[in-house]
């Protein structure tokens, strides 16, 4: 017979999971800034904007630049790696993006989860799409 494999579930980011309402702008120019989102304001020397002017993929796209400065390999920094140079004439200002991107990226998701690895790949890159698309509208 055929052994059932037993699937783990996916990793868990308690940070990531917990979105607060609003949310400090970060890697954004001050040019990007006030292209992209207008209605900001500011309070306590801090930039924040409302959750529902927030762009689709902008919480991958953040984080992913957090953990690019710091050294972290994530899919997010990964994500961010692979989207660069968009990402630049964008106006994000970006740390030096990871080697392979594309690459170390499937390997991780296919550590993760074999069988889910192709469909999540894609589903991920989808999102930074979403974001570089609503971002080049938006400006």
């Amino acid at each position: 017979g055929l052994a059932h494999r037993q699937r783990r579930p996916p990793a868990r980011n308690p940070a990531r999971d917990r979105r607060p309402a609003q949310r400090p702008i970060t890697a954004l120019t001050p040019a990007t800034q006030a292209r992209l989102y207008p209605n900001e304001k500011r309070e306590g020397g801090v930039r924040y904007r409302h959750g529902v002017n927030r762009l689709p993929g902008e919480d991958l796209v953040e984080t992913g630049i957090r953990d690019l400065e710091r050294g972290v390999d994530s899919v997010d920094a990964f994500l961010v790696s692979i989207g660069a140079p968009r990402l630049r004439r964008l106006g994000l200002e970006l740390p030096e993006p990871i080697s392979c991107p594309e690459l170390r990226l499937y390997e991780l998701l296919h550590r993760e989860d074999a069988d889910a690895a192709h469909s999540r790949y894609n589903a991920f890159v989808r999102r930074l799409v979403s974001f570089e698309r609503a971002a080049e509208c938006a400006s």
